[in-house]
């Protein structure tokens, strides 16, 4: 009785262990590193493609888990693309589909951090967003090295 009791112990806990591997594991196979620039944004009203200036949005990760998100603003014929701001903080994987921004140690306006799902096919990268005004998308596609 002993032993059958010992042989189940020993497999739950090759359950368990095998089960966190797995996870670990398609969190590696993960390719988020890298350099994303935006190329599209999608709400409750459709999919809006980024333009001249919108497109050179981009969103890096580093090795050492920091980011740096670049953003530009089109102020139209008058004052034109400009880059608005820089934003740094650091990031990590709460899950392999979500992913924690910390900008609260970056030159980020809004000094928050945020948890957002994120799906990666090919090399697109879609973060689900919701800052408090409603969910989007933002679409990123990988910069090649």
């Amino acid at each position: 009785m002993n032993k059958l009791f010992l042989l189940f112990l020993l497999t739950i806990g090759l359950f368990f262990n095998s089960c966190n591997k797995k996870e670990n594991e398609s969190m590696e196979n993960v390719d988020l590193l890298g350099t994303w620039t935006l190329i599209a944004y999608i709400d409750d009203e459709g999919e809006e493609l980024a333009d001249e200036c919108y497109s050179q949005d981009s969103l890096t990760f580093m090795e050492n888990n920091t980011f740096n998100y670049t953003y530009y603003y089109n102020y139209g014929k008058e004052g034109g693309c400009q880059k608005i701001q820089d934003a740094t903080g650091s990031w990590e994987y709460l899950t392999d589909k979500i992913i924690k921004f910390d900008y609260s140690h970056g030159d980020y306006i809004d000094k928050d951090k945020w948890e957002n799902p994120f799906e990666i096919s090919g090399d697109i990268l879609t973060l689900t967003r919701d800052e408090g005004l409603g969910i989007y998308l933002e679409k990123y596609k990988k910069k090649k090295d």
